[in-house]
């Protein structure tokens, strides 16, 4: 599956920034890959805005010096508290298991997906 660049991704598929029903934004769970391969991985309000951040400079001191960046996935992660808890449990993978689920068919949102229905679930005493 041929990977598509960050600018056609974003322009594709995102408005500058949503709002659930309620009022309150969305948030996004999103990974970009530096020229040297690494992962970084974020959450944001507005993907366009974090990544052209990124890509001049002011974002994420991580990213700094290490473009060009390409963002490779992201996904509609819910509120900020699920989506802290989803950026922690993709950090926590090795990366192996990340370049997994980037290249699996559904690939960032199935492990949203995965992940949120294993954060949500009632635990079991």
């Amino acid at each position: 599956m041929p990977r598509r660049t960050c600018a056609a991704t974003l322009r594709s598929t995102c408005t500058t920034r949503r709002i659930d029903v309620a009022g309150d934004a969305i948030w996004w769970l999103y990974i970009v890959r530096c020229a040297d391969g690494s992962l970084y991985t974020g959450i944001t309000t507005d993907l366009k805005r974090r990544f052209a951040q990124h890509v001049d400079g002011s974002g994420a001191r991580y990213l700094r010096g290490r473009g060009p960046l390409e963002m490779v996935a992201h996904c509609e992660a819910g509120d900020r508290s699920l989506a802290s808890q989803l950026e922690h449990a993709f950090k926590a993978q090795n990366k192996h298991d990340k370049e997994r689920w980037l290249q699996a068919a559904d690939g960032l949102a199935a492990f949203c997906r995965d992940t949120t229905s294993r954060l949500t679930a009632a635990p079991h005493f």
